[in-house]
């Protein structure tokens, strides 16, 4: 009972989540000694932002300490008093989110009226903490080249990070670039803004339609914490990014800017047949300054893109032969064919081709290329206000308002378009009360709002006759085998996710002689709405062409008119920490913490909360309906530790270490597929074909829809039990500082992540080991474990491990003499037995790999590289201001001096992709993309035949179909393939931005013009998308498209020219 009654004193006075309180600042500490090395207690130390003109003053303790937290950023003055000794001053300081910035100051004999003046920046090694972390600074926001001004591509800057520019961006998916840190998954990082929680509605990267992060000019810097960050952050278990926005000052500045592209300079993508049309204008003013100097400011901006972009669309079709009936045999002759009646207005629903004829080992197929170029609209408005107000010596206040309004379209295959709209909005208000020297109080309250919609349509007309189901859409036909595309609408649109959050924060630090204690409270709620529909108009699909002419589907998959997608799902996050940095000599510092989180299982608001927790034990076909949804971990106590010392005692050498535990709080995309599509309140059937049941074409069996079997359904539902991932983190790292500019950093991060989300088939067919060999295989023909429910499709089970082990190298040059620059380069490895449901987002054509386990009594055998894996990442950037003609006056300065150049380099190996089979082989009761047998692979065979180039990135030859058995019994089963889960690397990835920049001073009074040249992609190297990874289809046949790659995931070179006016 005492036990109990002590855990809820410490929770009750402890609750915090993130601790978001206290990462938006910086602190200043150090020691005060005299000139023979002997401590100073009682000195005044005041330290002043040079910009605001704010200050604060604290007193040395008894041992000569000094420590100044929660310091808002900026370029800082410290000042020490003292009577008898001269006054001590250190300026240009610069203070950088999260930093810690050692200042010693020394004291000589004197009057208290001289001063002794130094000006320096503080040492570049972190000799206080031992998380691992890089900071962008403002000078790389301001100078470096970015492609569409986003924001989220200095992140990868940074060593232990790495981007999925090949990811998918949609509603569901969110519409921000997809990163790993240090290994992690695609949604276990957290981005915060000023403090508050900015992930989108997904829960991960925000962004906007047009796929950026918005924001570069109210930036002023932000930190990325990749490992062993401290009890103050939680809720995930991967990166941090920590941004914060500018505010006023004393002085009025701001600015006017517009970019301007086109197509006129761009290179032509690998792609493109001829040069598509382009036009993008970025624009947009920033104000700021003071409304009561000394103490109240403002910060306002704005910033607007309009583009169209030409876009070169590949598809393939049907040949013109085969459109007349003809198809061609396995030789490449043509075989009259007949057409089903009902068939043909479909069938002339395709495009004709306009391209070449695919061949396969040489042979000609019935499939060919169809181009088309279309014009693509984009519009985003983003908008910013902050404001800071220092209400008296002790007592600051800000607020800021940040909205992002965008909408755009793409294209798909065969003359399809889809639209997406989405609104970001973020409101934070936080105060700061200076309690005491010593005592120091954090309260922050804001709230997230994400919201993304889309739907698609068809550039041709479909006769409602021809809907499959007349009162939804038309749906879509898809093949097999024969590289057809699809034809038709995608099923699962229109969908739409909506997500607020509500933050409140309170965060206390205190300074209590060696020690520095930080502690606090958070309480976050979830409120999570949409739909998304499953399919929507149905899915009819064939074999292959043959098939579709006889108007013999293999199988249909429908929804029953009437249902009910949408959902409102209500969780609430709690959590606490304690940290405390105890400096146990003036060269060592330990930091220790121990957090605790606990979040409420969702609940929906209307009650429309169904599931299968034991779905192979399930009795008749209802699931349990209500809440509890499902049962989640209770136990998330977290401890971090770690040291930091300075061997040499000069602030110049750190060596660092550090242990933790980190849990991820599910949200967003896991739960909002599972709560939306389960029995009885949304229903989805899947029927095949058999020698009982027979499927009509093109109107669907009115007995599927009305009075449906049971065993056709499919659902999604989660285990009874699951337990929040856990990640376990240990890091060990070497820090030197060279001259007074430039740090390198070598660290060495491994992780082992157990209790991971894995979404296998909740019902899969019963299974058996083959003695001899050890294989599983599945006794034909397949049967459900439980008859009664169907199929469950994605049954979420947090069951599995991943494990990552890196070097992270990382050499900084700050800002001197003009140059300043950054390497970082990470070697690194990760394993996991399964990448998640959202494994589907590593791609936005669904190449990257089925992510759903092929047998779940076999987990261990879906161990393989990760999805995450990328083997080598380097990137380098610099700003160089070139020297020439600093001291030439009159029109010649104007013209010869103030250039400089700028760009970033990067380049990264290739990722795993999964090889499957197209259609199930050994569980023909399952149906999705998102579950494929696996091949197997031939004897002798590579399990990664890398060819190279485009059209045949791999070899698909090595890949054949797994063999049956004939069991002791005479009975038939099939073997699950002995491919590995993710065997083949798909293209690595390489680019270069470079930017010539011109400023011109105006008058002296501070205006300035600045024209910029900038060029992405410079080299105009192609960095191509994954291939068409399913080479065979369940009867051994090879798919035409195998090994294809039809797009970049880059374009072309480009160019863009920019004016700016800055005062």
């Amino acid at each position: 009972m005492r036990f109990y009654l002590f855990v809820c004193l410490v929770l009750g006075t402890l609750f915090a989540s993130r601790g978001q309180g206290q990462t938006t600042t910086g602190t200043i500490l150090g020691i005060v000694a005299d000139e023979t090395g002997a401590r100073v207690p009682g000195v005044t130390v005041m330290v002043t932002n040079v910009d605001t003109g704010i200050n604060r003053s604290v007193t040395t303790d008894e041992a000569g300490r000094y420590r100044a937290p929660n310091l808002s950023l900026g370029n800082y003055e410290v000042k020490a008093e003292l009577t008898g000794f001269r006054t001590a001053v250190r300026r240009g300081i610069q203070l950088t989110v999260g930093s810690e910035a050692v200042v010693d100051l020394t004291l000589s004999v004197g009057a208290v009226t001289e001063q002794v003046e130094v000006t320096a920046e503080a040492p570049m090694v972190d000799i206080t903490s031992s998380t691992v972390s890089g900071v962008v600074a403002d000078q790389q926001v301001k100078d470096l080249p970015l492609n569409g001004r986003s924001f989220e591509s200095l992140i990868f800057l940074q060593s232990g990070t790495s981007g999925f520019l090949r990811g998918d961006k949609s509603a569901e998916a969110g519409n921000g670039t997809k990163l790993t840190v240090s290994g992690s998954r695609i949604d276990s990082n957290s981005f915060l803004l000023d403090g508050a929680n900015m992930n989108d509605q997904s829960n991960m990267t925000p962004g906007s339609a047009a796929g950026v992060l918005m924001g570069v000019e109210i930036l002023r810097e932000f930190r990325v914490l990749t490992s062993n960050y401290s009890a103050e952050y939680g809720r995930v278990s991967g990166g941090i990014i920590n941004a914060v926005t500018k505010s006023g000052t004393n002085s009025l500045h701001g600015g006017g800017f517009e970019y301007l592209r086109n197509s006129a300079l761009d290179a032509r993508d690998f792609f493109d047949q001829e040069k598509p049309a382009f036009r993008r204008n970025q624009f947009g003013a920033t104000l700021g300054g003071p409304i009561k100097k000394d103490r109240a400011f403002f910060f306002v901006s704005y910033e607007g893109l309009r583009q169209a972009l030409g876009h070169t669309q590949l598809s393939f079709v049907p040949t013109a032969e085969a459109r007349t009936g003809l198809l061609r045999d396995s030789a490449g002759v043509l075989q009259p064919t007949p057409i089903n009646p009902g068939v043909r207005p479909y069938l002339d629903l395709y495009p004709l081709p306009n391209g070449p004829t695919q061949t396969q080992g040489g042979v000609l197929t019935n499939t060919a290329r169809y181009i088309e170029s279309f014009g693509l609209p984009t519009r985003e408005d983003f908008g910013n206000v902050r404001i800071d107000h220092q209400i008296s010596s002790n007592h600051s206040f800000f607020g800021r308002y940040t909205m992002d309004d965008s909408q755009t379209t793409s294209s798909n295959a065969n003359r399809l378009m889809l639209d997406v709209f989405a609104r970001n909005q973020y409101v934070t208000l936080a105060e700061t009360a200076i309690l005491s020297p010593t005592v120091i109080n954090l309260a922050r309250m804001s709230f997230t709002r994400s919201l993304s919609f889309s739907d698609n349509r068809l550039l041709y007309d479909v006769p409602k006759s021809l809907w499959f189901i007349p009162t939804q859409q038309f749906g879509v036909i898809v093949f097999q085998s024969g590289g057809i595309d699809p034809l038709g609408n995608i099923i699962s649109q229109p969908q739409k996710w909506a997500r607020q959050n509500w933050t409140v924060t309170d965060d206390v630090t205190l300074t209590r002689g060696p020690h520095t204690l930080k502690m606090g409270f958070l309480f976050e709620r979830y409120q999570e709405n949409g739909y998304k529909e499953r399919v929507f108009g149905a899915q009819y699909t064939f074999v292959n062409l043959a098939e579709f002419f006889a108007a013999n589907p293999f199988d249909v998959q429908a929804e029953p008119p009437g249902n009910d997608p949408v959902r409102g799902s209500r969780s609430s996050l709690f959590g606490g920490y304690f940290q405390d940095d105890i400096q146990l000599r003036h060269n060592l510092t330990m930091n220790v913490g121990l957090r605790y989180e606990v979040g409420t299982v969702p609940t929906e608001v209307n009650g429309k909360l169904s599931n299968y927790p034991d779905p192979v034990h399930a009795v008749g076909s209802n699931p349990h309906i209500g809440d509890p949804w499902f049962t989640g971990g209770k136990k998330d106590f977290a401890p971090r530790v770690g040291l930091a010392w300075d061997p040499f005692s000069n602030g110049k050498t750190s060596i660092r270490a550090g242990f933790g535990l980190y849990y991820d709080h599910v949200t967003g995309a896991p739960y909002n597929r599972a709560i939306s599509r389960v029995y009885p309140f949304h229903q989805f059937i899947t029927v095949r074909r058999s020698p009982t049941i027979s499927i009509n074409f093109p109107q669907i069996n009115p007995s599927f829809l009305t009075s449906p079997n049971p065993n056709t359904f499919v659902n999604y539902s989660l285990n009874g039990w699951l337990p929040d991932p856990t990640k376990v983190n240990w890091t060990f790292s070497i820090q030197q500082q060279l001259g007074a500019s430039t740090a390198v950093t070598a660290s060495y991060v491994g992780s082992h992540s157990y209790h991971q989300t894995l979404a296998p088939n909740g019902n899969q067919a019963i299974e058996a080991v083959d003695p001899v060999s050890g294989r599983w295989y599945v006794p034909q023909p397949a049967r459900f474990r439980n008859p009664n429910i169907g199929q469950l499709s994605f049954f979420l089970r947090n069951e599995g491990n991943s494990f990552y082990n890196g070097l992270q190298l990382n050499a900084t040059r700050r800002m001197a003499a003009g140059f300043q620059a950054q390497f970082s380069y990470t070697w690194s490895k990760t394993i996991s037995e399964g990448d998640g449901i959202l494994g589907r987002f590593f791609d936005r054509e669904a190449r990257a790999g089925a992510t759903v386990a092929i047998s779940p009594d076999d987990l261990r055998s879906e161990r393989s590289l990760a999805q995450t894996d990328f083997r080598n990442v380097a990137s380098v950037n610099f700003t160089y201001e070139l020297p020439f003609a600093k001291n030439v006056t009159g029109a010649a300065g104007k013209i010869l001096a103030g250039w400089a150049v700028n760009s970033i380099i990067t380049a990264q190996s290739g990722n795993p992709l999964g090889i499957s089979m197209a259609g199930a082989w050994s569980n023909g009761n399952v149906s999705g993309g998102t579950y494929a047998d696996r091949p197997d692979l031939k004897p002798g065979g590579n399990n990664n035949p890398v060819l190279g180039g485009p059209n045949k990135y791999y070899d698909p030859s090595v890949f054949i179909l797994p063999p049956e058995i004939i069991t002791s019994t005479g009975a038939v089963g099939r073997f699950h393939g002995n491919l590995g889960r993710m065997t083949l690397i798909g293209p690595g990835m390489s680019t270069v931005d470079f930017s010539l920049v011109k400023n011109t001073a105006l008058r002296s009074e501070g205006l300035n013009m600045q024209f910029r040249a900038e060029f992405f992609n410079i080299l105009n190297h192609a960095n191509f998308g994954l291939p068409y990874n399913r080479p065979i289809n369940n009867r051994g046949i090879v798919d035409a498209r195998a090994g294809a790659i039809d797009r970049t995931v880059t374009p072309g070179r480009q160019v863009q020219f920019a004016l700016k006016f800055v005062f």
